[in-house]
């Protein structure tokens, strides 16, 4: 059973309806571009989880009075502390709008695949080979 369903956008209506992510190009370098973004967004999530925890884990009994005869915040502080703490959140979250897909090196970019084209050349009517007399009669009425 599949975790995430990805559709082509040129493809069936259906599947486009369906999936949960559709690629709007028809190339598959999208589809690593789209990984390496949901790879990126992962990341950026626990990031904002690793610091709301250290600043709950750090600032919550400081604000609760626990060390109050030694260590006293006032409200304001505690305040601007905890505004703080969601400003860092949101402007580690704005850094994927940096995000820029990883780069395909020039040498594998739109690969021919299969043996290379040969080049023939033009065959004359006056040629003596059997193309050109085939060619010949055809081409002359019947």
């Amino acid at each position: 059973e599949a975790d995430v369903g990805i559709a082509i956008g040129v493809g069936a209506q259906i599947a486009v309806e369906a999936a949960d992510v559709t690629l709007l190009r028809s190339e598959l370098s999208e589809l690593v571009a789209f990984l390496s973004l949901s790879k990126a967004t992962f990341w950026t999530v626990l990031l904002n989880f690793f610091w709301a925890f250290c600043f709950n884990f750090v600032m919550l009994p400081v604000a609760a009075g626990v060390f109050y005869p030694s260590l006293h915040v006032p409200p304001l502080a505690a305040g601007i502390a905890m505004a703080s703490s969601s400003c860092l959140v949101v402007l580690s979250s704005l850094q994927l709008r940096r995000f820029r897909g990883p780069v395909q090196p020039e040498h594998t970019r739109r690969k021919r695949v299969g043996p290379p084209q040969k080049r023939y050349r033009k065959i004359k009517e006056s040629d003596g080979t059997p193309l050109a007399a085939a060619r010949e009669d055809v081409g002359s009425p019947g």
